[in-house]
């Protein structure tokens, strides 16, 4: 944590790494006010382009910092950012920047919606939070995140998904009933989703 100054970003005290023995992993770091820009989509829909402006440009000199300093979040998403009472947002949740303490079981980061291609392979890049970042502006925009109606297609996107990765709030029955299709009725259910997108288009 040494070093670490990102514009914006919350101030990091102390972390369990610096005591050995300690029964969990923690991270001691300033508390930021303030609602997530997830829980602000969510009940706003939509937000003001000159808003969103001023968020895309503090995020952008947040991540320019980060690439200059080699540091990857790796789990960029509305749900990680806090927008503060001066409508300017923090990046939270950090985990490269804790010198080994991982906050989850998983060897994988990121939430699906958001996360680049290489997060599934456990690659860590800087490019990987631009990737995000996209997604972000994106989600802003159209009050949709990416790759909705894959995702809402929970059965289907298990079929890209390594078995290891750990996915929140995934019905294990679902995953089940899937891997007893054959590959007819996987193909057909891709076929649907394509589909639904060019109506949508």
């Amino acid at each position: 944590m040494e070093g670490f100054k990102i514009p914006l970003a919350p101030k990091f005290f102390d972390t369990s790494v610096k005591h050995p023995g300690e029964p969990f992993d923690w991270v001691l770091m300033d508390y930021i006010p303030g609602v997530t820009l997830e829980s602000l989509l969510r009940n706003h829909k939509r937000i003001r382009l000159l808003y969103i402006l001023e968020i895309i440009t503090a995020l952008n000199l947040q991540l320019k910092k980060m690439g200059e300093k080699g540091i990857k979040h790796r789990d960029l998403k509305p749900g990680n950012i806090v927008i503060d009472a001066d409508f300017v947002p923090h990046i939270l949740d950090w985990d490269d920047v804790t010198t080994g303490v991982s906050m989850t079981q998983s060897p994988y980061h990121g939430t699906i919606r958001f996360a680049a291609p290489e997060i599934f392979e456990m690659k860590k890049e800087c490019a990987s939070d631009i990737f995000s970042f996209g997604g972000i502006i994106f989600n802003m925009l159209t009050g949709k995140a990416p790759f909705d109606d894959v995702y809402n297609n929970l059965d289907y996107i298990f079929h890209f998904i390594p078995e290891e990765y750990d996915v929140e709030d995934v019905d294990e029955q679902e995953e089940d009933e899937y891997e007893q299709e054959d590959d007819e009725d996987k193909e057909k259910k891709v076929k649907k989703i394509n589909k639904k997108n060019k109506k949508r288009s």
